[in-house]
């Protein structure tokens, strides 16, 4: 296994850990709100789909599409592809 941090003390280790996820709550926030704005430019439904999605609901169920047009599926579809291409979800 490739190792890139090495710790001699379990206080540089707590707080590195602590630095990464204070660093990966704000990139993971940031990319909530980008999506977010995009979706809110189309309609609410895109808004609803994007965000249960994003909170771990399956949005690709007959019975979960059968809620929504089309186009609002497409739009939220497109959203959620580019959010996994940027390495999210």
């Amino acid at each position: 296994m490739f190792q890139l941090f090495t710790f001699k003390r379990k206080k540089e280790k707590k707080e590195l850990m602590n630095h990464l996820n204070e660093v990966g709550r704000q990139v993971y926030g940031d990319e909530y709100k980008r999506c977010l704005e995009i979706a809110s430019t189309y309609n609410e439904n895109v808004v609803k789909i994007f965000n249960d999605w994003w909170n771990g609901k399956c949005v690709s169920t007959k019975e979960y599409e059968s809620q929504f047009p089309e186009q609002d599926l497409k739009h939220a579809g497109n959203i959620i592809l580019e959010t996994v291409s940027r390495g999210f979800g």
